[in-house]
């Protein structure tokens, strides 16, 4: 398994460098328990015939699993302030509640 991990800050002075992906490796073809047959990545698939006949062959391979994991920030000024705004609004619109 390949997980890529991009974590990236897009405010002022940021550097190249701080936006260069991190890889990590590992093998998920490796169980908790060594009791398995055949370690690694295989399968079998069978094709049926006419009658109780069959052919069975077993599969060996390479299964890459890629994740890719990302997240990139700027701050936005503009963005504060209507969500201040927006906050302040919801907040007056909720205390007015109905007289009984």
């Amino acid at each position: 398994m390949i997980v890529v991990s991009w974590s990236c800050e897009f405010d002022w002075g940021y550097t190249i460098e701080d936006c260069l992906p991190k890889y990590q490796f590992r093998r998920v073809d490796l169980s908790e328990s060594d009791d398995t047959l055949a370690p690694g990545f295989n399968w079998r698939s069978a094709v049926f015939f006419e009658g109780n006949r069959r052919t069975l062959t077993k599969h060996y391979g390479v299964k890459f699993v890629v994740s890719v994991i990302g997240e990139g920030r700027q701050f936005d000024f503009l963005l504060l302030v209507l969500t201040i705004g927006a906050s302040i609004g919801l907040f007056s619109f909720v205390s007015k509640t109905p007289s009984h």
